[in-house]
């Protein structure tokens, strides 16, 4: 069955035979497929095996009636279109089914045209649930994707960032190693003051110790270079 056909069956309900009948010609020669049911629990059976997208039933009928088995469709469908028929008196029950999910309710003796009216709102309001709920579970599942698209990408850009520090160091430890291995400059030994060239001096007339002597305070300035003083000091 295709979802057109599927979208243009009715369940007609009333336990008068005279508007079952009436209501089945009207609605076939409009193009629906009709079932007929003579009270809410034969309907009630009829709508767990086929479902129908609109049903159209007397609120007042023994066994259960329309209330009953409104509650009973609304249950298992709750897009499903579903229209009243009422006497006058039955008004205000008629008005609580709105508040329970029925689509219209529509007043004895029936308006065919007003019936036939009434039931192609109910339905067009029903495809119109139906395809809200569909776009936003399109949405939603359009969201969680790129949600995880998003995540992946700060994972990668992470991974990228951390790979190009662990290189970056790789390079600039050889050149700092290069750097701590070379001898001080001349702004070095400059800082280092006149009594260190002094040293120096009186390292040359000691001979050999005194060579000693500077090499070791050499060496010491490579590890550890002195610091400039400031004039406050």
């Amino acid at each position: 069955m295709t979802a057109l056909a599927s979208a243009r069956r009715v369940l007609i309900v009333d336990d008068e035979r005279e508007i079952r009948t009436t209501l089945r010609a009207v609605f076939g020669s409009a193009g629906y497929e009709c079932r007929i049911a003579g009270n809410g629990r034969e309907a009630a059976a009829l709508f767990e095996t086929e479902r129908s997208p609109l049903t159209i039933t007397d609120l007042k009928m023994p066994i259960m009636d329309g209330l009953q088995l409104l509650q009973h469709v609304k249950a298992r469908d709750a897009d499903a279109a579903v229209i009243m028929l009422t006497g006058a008196a039955d008004v205000r029950t008629a008005v609580e089914s709105l508040k329970q999910g029925a689509s219209d309710f529509i007043l004895k003796p029936v308006n065919l045209d007003q019936v036939l009216l009434s039931a192609e709102r109910a339905l067009e309001h029903r495809q119109l649930l139906m395809e809200r709920r569909e776009h936003q579970a399109l949405l939603e599942y359009r969201v969680a994707e790129a949600t995880r698209d998003l995540a992946a990408a700060l994972g990668e850009l992470q991974q990228t960032y951390q790979t190009t520090l662990e290189a970056l160091g790789s390079v600039l430890d050889p050149r700092d190693r290069h750097r701590a291995a070379r001898p001080p400059g001349p702004r070095v030994l400059a800082r280092a003051g006149p009594r260190a060239r002094a040293a120096r001096g009186r390292d040359r007339r000691a001979g050999p110790r005194g060579a000693a002597a500077r090499y070791r305070q050499d060496r010491d300035l490579r590890r550890d270079p002195p610091q400039a003083r400031s004039p406050l000091t």
